[in-house]
């Protein structure tokens, strides 16, 4: 008690302001700081490394003092990040970098009455801490176990309470940065700001909760293993846990009681090699609970011989084995991109393994075991993206009981994209049954990126064929970029939806011109909108403005919480019922559509087949006024199509149908399709009739007209770029940039995609059978290869060093072109032309595939660069009338 009898003098006597009020929601960026050395000691342990000798320096002091004695003594610090909130501390910067030698940071609570409050420690990137309040140890780590994200609730006591960290200033990883926020909510405000959506039993959980920090998460064998249990609630009073250590098959190997927040020391005498799993309970009436896991061993080869041994047998699946050799690699993604690994990396890991490991000493079956029978309820799934060697990964939690002659809501869940390599939880699954919904945990990436939109939609088609998905009750929740993603998605294929809930995001619109009609795309969604004044990317005023405009949304604008904690806290089981219990309506009478692009054509009985100018915006409204009535009103629309049902859309056998005040009378069948022309003051109308089953499939479809993404569909797959024959062309070469710029069009490089590029002369078309990728010829037409000039007269295009001729038109003179056909040889992958006659192109074929994401003459099936213009070519749709649009 002497240490902190010194910190509380030394907070009452410094006239630094580093008091902050307890009652209220507060984080901590204001500080007295000092470092101080180890000398040597790297045991684990539950006291801070410091001595009582240090003073307070004056402000006059750090002018005049050593930089040393400086260090060594307290001094104030306050927050200087000023492009963010206060919250986020970096003192470190005030230190010189030694080894052993840590930084603290002290300040004290002032509570007006005893109180629980609900703390938060974050370190945005994971690195090593501790804390302390008043001289109790609430967290600790180093730099072998280390947490990222923590939360526990503290019994703060009357008056002033202190409150201490500590941090390693040499790190053994080169953090680009080492953030440290701490933020407390008053339980009182707690309930009070959170009311609506935060779940009854939240703080019963972190009550009923230890928190087990082993001094590591890999032993050699006949090592000694430490570890320190601390409860999630810390009220002051001693507590005797049993903690209990088993193998992966179950078994009892050592128990003992022991006092929480004090150092446990398991000696361990035999060989042993293999995962742990430590649990710690409540002694006697008690019923917290806590696990952690540690690896006794040569981890690697270890789980190697285990997925050997299980891939001899019969009922072994590949892809449960994919999943564990991805999720055994996670810890190196961290590591590769400079970070330390998190405990919660390692703790979803070994959870996995405990379960595959007791699975391979399981006899053999008949039959292959599948996902839930190795994992249970809950799995992460690794399936190969379509366009690169990569995997997509995303988790799935059955509901609990799951009936298969059910049919349960489908949740997609879009977390921020930080997490790159794994999909992250709903905050809640954590201390809560599921058995509501299917729910599925994937990264949002929030940024413009097309093809994981596309992706990511085929991935939730998917999933609605593979369970037994409600079709009328498909939801999405995003947080943060995944709020962006979740948005983006519900606009692109909004009949898809019942509905949606944004926590703590935007949509990514213009700034001085919002694509306001894109947001109208959701207006027969339910759209729940949370956010807050306290976090760092939004504005939440935008986002309620943009959200008043649909008729079906709510929002919910909250204080007290900052970005993180408000996923954790109002990301709820009670926001997931809110959201679930809508159903979205099959048939509504009005539609609102904006493509965002081309491929983004359908809602619900409404289908643009094809835009007239590609690039100018383009809107439809459609609705039905009285059973023999509809009305349409559209822009920038060369024809659409009507999907019409006269049972479930109560209509009359004989309707009128008024285009832009232009009406048309209609006879109609059961079920049909309405393909609808429109040509200047004019348009044509053709009735195709349909079978009840084929009008259900195309109604009910989710998925994107990859055929109206023109060039841009070819990055959809995997692609091979084929170099033109010859020697290797010079790197600054117009053929080696192209060969780059081809391979890499999509400049957000977020997500990974691999795009091959091979010789000419390595690539027999007429024979190849193995690969399975779109072609991107490059052609310098002024040396055309014989494979070129006959592939050429196969498409029946002609082009020369002259002149090229397409689509009966001639260009003479200096040229490039792109252009995307069906592959001549292989009927199901797509073909693309990249021919040019004239070095002088370089700079603006360059400057135009620089433009690849933005620019939307790609969205033309091909394009020609003649004369200084761009003059670009689409194909008919496939299923068009005799007056369908012509070609542009």
């Amino acid at each position: 008690m002497e240490l902190q009898a010194y910190l509380e003098k030394l907070v009452s006597n410094s006239h630094c302001p580093i008091t902050f009020a307890g009652d209220i929601p507060n984080a901590l960026s204001r500080w007295l700081v000092r470092s101080a050395f180890t000398n040597g000691v790297n045991q684990m342990g539950v006291d801070p490394y410091l001595d009582t000798e240090a003073r307070l320096l004056y402000f006059n002091e750090l002018v005049m003092l050593p930089r040393k004695e400086i260090e060594e003594n307290w001094r104030q610090y306050i927050s200087e990040m000023i492009n963010r909130y206060q919250e986020v501390n970096t003192p470190q910067n005030l230190f010189t970098i030694e080894p052993d030698k840590y930084m603290y940071g002290l300040n004290t609570v002032y509570c007006q009455k005893e109180q629980d409050i609900l703390v938060n420690v974050i370190t945005y990137f994971p690195s090593p801490i501790r804390m302390w309040i008043n001289g109790q140890l609430v967290v600790t780590g180093n730099h072998d176990y280390l947490i990222k994200d923590y939360f526990f609730l503290y019994r703060f006591r009357e008056g002033s309470n202190t409150v201490l960290f500590e941090c390693p200033l040499a790190l053994r990883v080169p953090l680009s940065n080492q953030e440290i926020i701490v933020k407390l909510n008053p339980v009182d405000c707690l309930e009070d700001n959170g009311k609506g959506f935060k779940d009854e039993d939240l703080l019963d959980a972190y009550k009923q909760s230890y928190s087990l920090f082993p001094e590591r998460v890999f032993y050699m064998p006949n090592e000694e293993l430490h570890l320190i249990v601390l409860p999630q609630y810390v009220d002051r009073q001693t507590e005797i846990v049993h903690v209990s250590i088993f193998n992966a098959a179950g078994n009892l190997l050592q128990a003992k009681e022991l006092a929480a927040s004090s150092v446990a020391i398991f000696p361990w005498q035999d060989d042993f090699n293999g995962l742990l799993r430590i649990r710690a309970e409540g002694a006697g009436d008690t019923a917290k609970v806590g696990e952690a896991y540690v690896y006794y061993g040569e981890f690697q080869s270890r789980i190697d011989q285990v997925i050997q041994q299980v891939e001899k047998r019969k009922d072994s699946d590949q892809s449960v084995i994919t999943t564990i050799r991805e999720m055994v690699a996670l810890p190196e993604a961290f590591k590769a991109l400079h970070q330390y690994v998190p405990n919660t990396c390692y703790l979803t890991l070994f959870q996995v393994l405990e379960k595959f490991i007791r699975y391979a000493s399981t006899s053999e079956k008949e039959v292959k075991m599948t996902y839930r029978e190795v994992f249970g309820s809950s799995f992460t799934v690794y399936e190969p993206q379509p366009n690169g060697d990569r995997l997509a990964a995303y988790t799935v939690y059955m509901p609990d009981d799951y009936n298969p002659e059910s049919s349960y809501p489908l949740v997609v869940y879009f977390h921020d994209a930080l997490a790159r390599s794994y999909p992250v939880n709903l905050p809640w699954v954590k201390h809560s049954s599921i058995s509501d919904a299917f729910i599925i945990n994937i990264v949002g990436i929030g940024r413009l990126n097309y093809v994981d939109d596309v992706n990511v939609i085929r991935m939730i088609n998917r999933l609605t064929e593979t369970y037994n998905v409600n079709r009328n009750r498909i939801h999405l929740i995003g947080f943060c970029t995944g709020a962006t993603k979740t948005l983006r998605i519900a606009m692109q294929v909004p009949d898809t939806f019942a509905g949606i809930a944004s926590v703590i995001g935007d949509m990514r619109l213009s700034i001085n011109e919002p694509e306001y009609a894109q947001v109208d795309n959701m207006s027969n969604m339910t759209v729940l909108g949370l956010m807050s004044t306290e976090h760092w990317f939004f504005n939440s005023t935008r986002f309620m403005h943009f959200l008043k405009r649909l008729p079906k949304s709510t929002t919910r604008i909250v204080h007290g919480f900052m970005h993180n904690e408000f996923n954790a806290i109002l990301n709820s089981k009670v926001l997931l019922h809110k959201l679930i219990a809508e159903q979205r309506d099959p048939y509504p009478e009005e539609l609102k559509l904006s493509p965002l692009e081309p491929g983004y054509n359908k809602t619900y009985w409404l289908k643009v087949e094809a835009i007239d100018n590609l690039e100018e915006p383009s809107k439809i409204w459609a609705k039905k006024m009285a059973p023999n009535r509809i009305e349409i009103e559209m822009h920038n629309i060369e024809c659409f199509s009507l999907l019409l049902s006269r049972e479930k859309m109560i209509l009359a056998p004989t309707i009128e149908i008024a285009v832009n005040s232009a009406v048309h009378r209609v006879d109609l069948t059961p079920y049909c399709k309405l393909w609808v022309s429109w040509q200047p003051d004019k348009y044509m109308v053709e009735v195709i009739p349909m079978t009840e089953q084929e009008f259900e499939g195309k109604y009910h479809t989710i998925g994107v007209d990859e055929e109206q993404m023109g060039i841009k569909q070819i990055y959809l797959s995997a692609c091979t770029i084929v170099k033109p024959e010859g020697g290797i062309p010079s790197k600054r070469s117009l053929v080696s940039k192209l060969v780059y710029l081809l391979q890499n069009p999509i400049k957000d490089r977020y997500i990974y995609y691999k795009y091959e590029a091979i010789n000419e002369q390595a690539l027999d078309w007429e024979k190849e059978s193995s690969s399975h990728t779109n072609h991107v010829i490059i052609i310098d037409v002024r040396s055309k290869s014989k494979k070129q000039e006959k592939l050429l007269d196969t498409l029946g295009i002609y082009m020369d060093e002259e002149k090229l001729i397409y689509r009966e038109q001639m260009f003479v003179g200096t040229y490039f072109t792109f252009i995307k056909r069906r592959h001549p040889y292989y009927s199901e992958r797509l073909l693309l032309i990249v021919a040019f006659n004239d070095d002088q192109v370089e700079t603006e074929i360059i400057t135009w595939m620089n433009a690849f994401e933005t620019n939307p003459l790609f969205y033309n099936d091909a394009v020609v660069f003649h004369d200084g213009n761009y003059q670009g070519f689409r194909d008919r749709p496939r299923q068009a009338s005799p007056f369908a649009p012509r070609h542009q």
